[in-house]
């Protein structure tokens, strides 16, 4: 099997888990995800007009946009790949991934950098707002409209404000970081300079 039949076939099984997940929703089912217990202190970022948040304790950094690595086959929200002092960041359009449209980016486009599944990847997103304290025992799951989101794990309430916070995992399945894993390794990987943000 070449590597473009190879990819096609990650590519379809990406889908089918997605929309496993969706059929999953749909019946009530939900994957149970574990949450931070007690307090603990989360990245809070908005996309979309809305606020989001990332568990710090799955931060590594926060970088400003930099110049990027297309990787073949990727799936449409992955700009691509860049390398960060030696290790190479999967860079994931949120808005896009969470169908809120494309995020602008300039140089000053913030990335917050986290660790997903043993990988890096850089969420592309239109601010980082500040960071928060949540409390485990006040997360409650999502229900409504927002239980929809495949990549919502739980939903709190910072100064009176909704923050719904991250599943890393369902943001990208582990087909697609297979298939990104096959393709980023085949290509050639040259250094890019992100600028640390201050």
């Amino acid at each position: 099997m070449d590597s473009s039949e190879r990819s096609e076939l990650l590519n379809r099984l990406a889908r089918l888990e997605r929309e496993l997940v969706s059929v999953r929703r749909d019946l009530g089912e939900r994957n149970v995800v574990t949450l931070p217990t007690g307090v603990f202190q989360a990245v809070r970022v908005q996309v979309g007009g809305e606020h989001y948040a990332v568990p710090s304790a799955q931060v590594r950094q926060i970088i400003r946009y930099a110049r990027v690595t297309r990787v073949p086959s990727a799936p449409r929200a992955v700009h691509g790949v860049l390398n960060l002092r030696g290790d190479v960041v999967v860079v994931l359009d949120v808005g896009e991934r969470l169908n809120l449209g494309r995020t602008p980016l300039d140089l000053r486009t913030p990335v917050v950098v986290a660790s997903v599944e043993g990988w890096h990847v850089g969420l592309v997103v239109e601010r980082v707002l500040d960071v928060v304290t949540l409390d485990g025992a006040t997360l409650t799951q999502p229900s409504g409209a927002i239980a929809s989101s495949l990549s919502v794990a739980a939903v709190g309430s910072v100064g009176g404000q909704l923050v719904q916070l991250f599943d890393l995992a369902r943001l990208l399945s582990p087909s697609e970081l297979e298939g990104l894993e096959g393709a980023i390794r085949d290509s050639l990987l040259p250094p890019a300079a992100a600028e640390v943000a201050e």
